[in-house]
């Protein structure tokens, strides 16, 4: 087979997937050619194993950067090969040195000198050693027995397009869990109704503003859960998850029958309900339970690793109780339906830099930084004051918004417009309060503007300003 051909089939296997690899990494001897350079002399005229050569060419046609690590101990006679093969200028990387590290040290040098995430690159080589070892950094890694070939490199694409859509899924069966201390202390401060004078309560200092107070117990729950997932999210594969992720992206029927992270919040008996972004219909987990949570549990979650920061955004009502008679399906659905005007309490978490919690039990929305008792506060209910929203700065004279359905009503714009009204700002869709809005279905998507009444009021004063035409990307 010629090397347009299988440059062309290349091409084909690639189009079979949605999700490819920004980098493709090669070992040399016996995974491009068939031979150890230590065995040749700079003289000789290498060769390619059949296929190697089209789907390099294939590799960059598509965008895809290619890299190599190597432990030949003869590096200038790799080097030499690869200009004499004219491979060179396809690289965007070559990490060609001896070593015992089985390729881990490589794989360093070459995301320091790429940008690329471990999770964003494909790996052939032909010794298990390699292949073990840099798996465990996170790299899909394919074993090659007789050099690579176009079914090899179809098995390469097939586990990294698995491997990519499992870490975002183990991720979120992690940060479910996790939550579940999060969600047993919000209803617990929600029960109380938490408000700004709880005298028996940690005190947060700021030297600007009123101290905020809460429950040292159950803040410092609500604290360690927050940086459990701040954990999670910066580095999944030194964590436990990795070896959750190794098990899942193995296949096999008993990890497709692990109980999912709803399973195990049944467990708690604080909550009635319980609905996820991430499902497509609420669980309904106590008959007795007073409160029913709604969950966005990794906002943004595909951009883990470009290192954009994530959150989780969450609201909490009340159990509807004159609905209790209804078929457990309807009514789970029924309490999450719930407008947002009947919010009890409702926060965010930002995962970013530094780890800020923002909450408010509908007195005020104080902001806080886990990982010290006594934290920084970032906003209180006075005129001027400052509400972080995902990285961004709401003040009394600046707005975020987004034009497009693009926000989901019941898990993004209702619990971050509470927020943004106990701020003391306002939340719209361009047209009326968001707190207002009866939504009609779990997954209503909707545009969203926060800032300051006046701002809104002035927005909501020209008329149609929502965007409904898609400019060409996906929501």
């Amino acid at each position: 087979m010629g090397d347009d051909r299988v440059k062309n089939e290349a091409m084909e296997i690639m189009g079979m997937f949605q999700v490819l690899p920004r980098l493709v990494v090669f070992d040399l001897d016996y995974t491009l050619w068939p031979f150890y350079c230590e065995c040749l002399s700079k003289r000789d005229m290498p060769s390619l194993y059949p296929h190697a050569k089209g789907i390099l060419y294939a590799l960059k046609d598509k965008g895809i950067d290619i890299a190599i690590a190597s432990r030949s101990p003869t590096s200038d006679i790799a080097n030499i090969f690869l200009e004499k093969l004219g491979l060179k200028s396809l690289l965007v990387a070559q990490e060609i040195f001896s070593s015992w590290t089985h390729k881990t040290d490589h794989f360093q040098k070459i995301k320091q000198r790429t940008g690329v995430p471990y999770t964003e690159m494909l790996f052939f080589d032909d010794e298990d050693r390699n292949i073990n070892a840099v798996s465990k950094m996170g790299v899909t890694s394919i074993l090659v027995d007789d050099g690579v070939n176009l079914e090899a490199f179809r098995q390469g694409l097939s586990k990294f397009s698995q491997n990519r859509f499992d870490i975002v899924t183990v991720l979120n069966v992690e940060i479910h869990a996790t939550w579940l201390h999060i969600v047993d202390v919000l209803v617990a401060l929600a029960g109380k109704k938490i408000n700004l004078t709880n005298k028996e309560s940690l005190t947060l200092h700021n030297p600007h503003y009123a101290r905020i107070r809460f429950p040292n117990l159950l803040f410092s729950h609500l604290e360690y859960a927050c940086k459990r997932v701040a954990a999670l999210v910066a580095s999944p594969f030194n964590s436990s998850l990795g070896k959750d992720f190794s098990a899942a992206a193995a296949g096999g029927s008993a990890e497709r029958d692990k109980p999912k992270p709803l399973d195990i919040v049944a467990n708690s008996r604080k909550v009635a309900v319980m609905a996820s972004e991430e499902d497509d219909a609420p669980v309904w987990l106590a008959d007795d339970g007073p409160f029913v949570v709604v969950l966005d549990p990794l906002d943004g979650s595909r951009n883990i690793d470009a290192s954009i920061p994530t959150g989780t955004i969450f609201g909490i009502y009340r159990r509807l109780a004159e609905l209790d008679h209804l078929p457990t399906e309807e009514k789970a659905v029924l309490n999450s339906l719930q407008s947002g005007a009947k919010l009890i309490a409702s926060g965010y978490v930002l995962y970013s830099s530094a780890t800020i919690l923002c909450t408010s039990f509908g007195s005020g929305t104080p902001c806080i930084h886990p990982g010290s008792l006594h934290g920084r506060l970032h906003s209180n209910t006075s005129k001027h004051s400052q509400f972080l929203l995902e990285g961004k700065s709401i003040l009394s004279m600046m707005l975020a918004m987004n034009p497009r359905d693009h926000l989901r009503l019941v898990y993004e714009a209702n619990p971050l417009s509470f927020l943004a009204e106990q701020a003391g700002g306002k939340g719209s869709d361009g047209k009326a309060r968001i707190l207002s809005l009866q939504p009609v279905k779990l997954h209503q998507r909707l545009p969203l503007f926060l800032g300051s009444p006046d701002d809104i009021e002035e927005l909501e004063s020209y008329g149609d300003i929502q965007q409904k035409v898609n400019p060409g990307y996906d929501v």
